[in-house]
């Protein structure tokens, strides 16, 4: 039995674009892996340093002291795929430039070139230390690989084709943004992510790569490149994405094939919403679970036009009426409800992806 329960804020109509934020990072790492399944990129030059995948003309283009951290100390394909390669960001400054006006133009990987940290953090590497360069930089190796073509449109033939979405790089004019942020309209998509794609195309790419997960050969192709987003020690893939404005959420549960996928345009709603939503499912007995396989959640949440006060006030305390969600099938409002009411949560509620986040946001 196949449930689809799709909830959207009464002020919002579905098939409406939102940012995904850092969730992008998880179509960059399945596009990798499709990659490295048609034989385009070898399992053997993952291994190789990151010099050897991308163009000279690009690797000119890097920040001085990137360069050297990244030759001396050899540093990987595979390194810089699951944030171990000791590199930094390039939000700080990209958005700072959006702040003053100065707006980004941004087609291709290499734009967000100019933007990038000029150092490397020797005693970071092979630790887990979140890097958006680093997986800016798996784009810009999947691009050579690919005889440097415009990189939306490799995307496009290897991945999203396939699945049957839409995924942009640019806000399009219906794209749903928190009003209180100036730089939110001018996110634009790339490898690390930052794309701008409806719930239900989430939704449905999640239930592409659950069943893709269940071919052997892609699996093991998962398992062994795909730790970035694939936690099979948790049974799920899954990752978050965040600005100060908004965020987005997204697990696959591997045992059940339940997909959850929650955008917002508010702070910290999805992420919270994402979880209140898991512990809902999970809490049923195993025969329920059952009978919930296939299930697909895909919500998305609007704030009405607020002032800037109000929208700061409104991140400290999470209630159901702030998502404005409507659902008739297992009672999913008001079990939300009672776990977002849970003053005391328990050690569970903090999950890996969660922790994940957070040891990242509160880094930058």
């Amino acid at each position: 039995m196949t449930v689809d329960n799709k909830m959207h804020s009464p002020k919002q109509q579905p098939n409406v674009p939102y940012a995904i934020h850092s969730v992008g990072k998880v179509f960059t790492g399945v596009l990798m892996l499709k990659l490295i399944e048609k034989g385009i990129i070898s399992k053997e030059s993952i291994d190789q340093p990151i010099k050897d995948h991308i163009s000279e003309t690009v690797w000119k283009q890097l920040p001085e002291k990137v360069k050297i951290h990244l030759e001396e100390n050899g540093i990987t394909l595979r390194q810089v795929m699951t944030h171990r390669g000791g590199l930094g960001d390039y939000l700080p400054d990209y958005t700072n430039a959006i702040a003053e006006e100065n707006i980004p133009k941004i087609n291709q990987p290499e734009d967000f070139i100019p933007y990038i940290d000029n150092f490397g953090d020797k005693e970071a590497i092979n630790k887990d230390v979140y890097s958006n360069v680093g997986i800016l930089l798996v784009g810009l190796a999947i691009k050579h690989a690919c005889k440097d073509q415009d990189y939306n449109k490799i995307l496009e033939e290897h991945l999203l084709d396939d699945v049957g979405i839409t995924c942009l790089p640019h806000k399009p004019d219906n794209g749903v943004y928190n009003l209180g942020d100036k730089i939110a309209p001018h996110i634009v998509g790339g490898p690390s992510g930052g794309y701008w794609m409806t719930v239900e195309d989430l939704a449905k790419f999640g239930k592409w790569l659950y069943e893709e997960y269940k071919k052997p050969e892609f699996e093991k192709i998962m398992r062994e490149y795909g730790k970035e987003f694939y936690y099979p020690e948790y049974g799920k893939i899954a990752h978050d994405g965040r600005i100060p404005s908004a965020n987005a959420h997204f697990a696959i549960y591997l045992e059940t094939g339940i997909i959850v996928a929650v955008l917002s345009d508010q702070p910290n709603k999805a992420v919270d919403l994402g979880f209140a939503i898991k512990r809902h499912l999970f809490a049923h007995p195993t025969s329920q679970k059952q009978l919930l396989a296939s299930t697909t959640l895909s919500v998305a949440t609007k704030l009405s036009n607020k002032p800037k006060e109000e929208l700061k006030n409104r991140q400290k305390n999470v209630s159901i009426d702030d998502f404005g969600l409507r659902s008739s099938s297992h009672n999913i409002k008001s079990k939300i409800t009672n776990r977002l009411n849970k003053k005391n949560k328990s050690k569970d509620d903090f999950d890996i992806e969660y922790k994940y986040s957070e040891k990242f946001t509160n880094k930058k």
